[in-house]
């Protein structure tokens, strides 16, 4: 990484506060460059610490913080009396970053959950379409076999049903997608009325057993808040139909595991679950070695190259706040206690 880049103008500097290696993933070096334009930048060094005397001098003399994953949380007390007016989060969930507390000190912040949104589900829509085809299942037989299994044992995808768990950004991402095809789409939320189902083209179901009775393929893009955990419980996996495919691309610990493990057990349905809770399983946990379970390490939202995309949106967003102070993926007081 870099080292500090050193400036003699008394100008607020731009302050990148992301933690070793971090950097050269998150910001591409025409986007760093556009940075340098806008004022000079400085980079906090080694473990960031906001109470240690030579970060705490350069957050005093710091107008934009570019926070990342890793970055320690900011609050009022840490930036009273410094010029700090925006956090730009190079990331989707600010809640480890920012304090509410900032929010009545005047330090608004920009987030890029929008940008992480894409894909997670440009992935769940893959995943949907290989559940509608019976990949997995295929898969087994076929190597079981060592011969060719009758395609007719499968019904593909056409006017087949996707159960949609929460009209989130991604949930919403995944049904905009899925609506191209030739598909059946209930969505269980309960913040969504009628009237917003028919704008998005879905049915609205009301109780969540219902909507995995209903469906061949179940996908999750719930927040997870207190009021979420375990919301996909015992009564909604025994509910699911046999055959069907569970996706979980959100959180872990939005699924009562245990219930889900021996629904599991019975090898009625399917499960793709790029997330866990605890995440990883736990060593002896059963979900490693069900046939019908597929387990990735939480590769569904950004990696790799992915996550300089999510740098240059706050680029984007530090561009234009110092232009004409407008922030296109600005987080509003308002809407942070319903944030994941």
């Amino acid at each position: 990484m870099r080292g500090p880049t050193v400036h003699s103008s008394p100008a607020p500097i731009i302050l990148i506060a992301l933690p070793a290696g971090l950097e050269e993933k998150v910001l591409r070096p025409e986007d760093l460059a556009r940075l340098e334009a806008l004022a000079p930048v400085e980079r906090t060094s080694g473990q960031i610490d906001w109470r240690d005397p030579a970060t705490a001098e350069q957050l005093s003399r710091a107008k934009v913080v570019v926070a990342g994953w890793g970055t320690p949380r900011l609050d009022a007390d840490l930036v009273a009396g410094t010029p700090v007016e925006l956090v730009a989060y190079t990331a989707g969930s600010i809640k480890a970053v920012y304090d509410p507390s900032l929010y009545a000190a005047g330090v608004r912040v920009t987030a890029q959950a929008g940008v992480n949104a894409v894909p997670v589900a440009e992935f769940t829509l893959g995943v949907i379409l290989l559940a509608l085809k019976d990949t997995w299942a295929q898969q087994r037989r076929y190597r079981e076999a060592r011969q060719m299994v009758p395609p007719h044992v499968t019904d593909g995808i056409a006017h087949r049903t996707v159960g949609i768990i929460g009209a989130s950004t991604i949930g919403r991402m995944v049904m905009e997608r899925l609506s191209r095809f030739t598909l059946d789409l209930c969505l269980y939320d309960p913040y969504v009325d009628e009237a917003t189902a028919a704008e998005l083209g879905v049915t609205l179901v009301r109780e969540l057993p219902d909507l995995m009775s209903r469906s061949d393929v179940v996908s999750l893009h719930a927040p997870w808040l207190k009021s979420t955990e375990g919301m996909v419980d015992a009564a909604a996996f025994r509910a699911m139909r046999d055959g069907a495919t569970f996706i979980n691309t959100a959180r872990g610990a939005l699924v009562d595991e245990q219930a889900m493990i021996a629904e599991l057990q019975t090898g009625r349905f399917e499960a793709v679950l790029d997330v866990t809770w605890p995440e990883p399983p736990v060593a002896d946990s059963p979900l490693w070695e069900l046939p019908n379970v597929v387990l990735t390490p939480h590769i569904a939202g950004s990696i790799g190259t992915e996550v300089s995309l999510m740098g240059r949106a706050a680029v984007d967003d530090v561009v234009s706040f110092f232009r004409d102070g407008t922030l296109e993926r600005e987080v509003p007081a308002e809407r942070y206690d319903a944030l994941a």
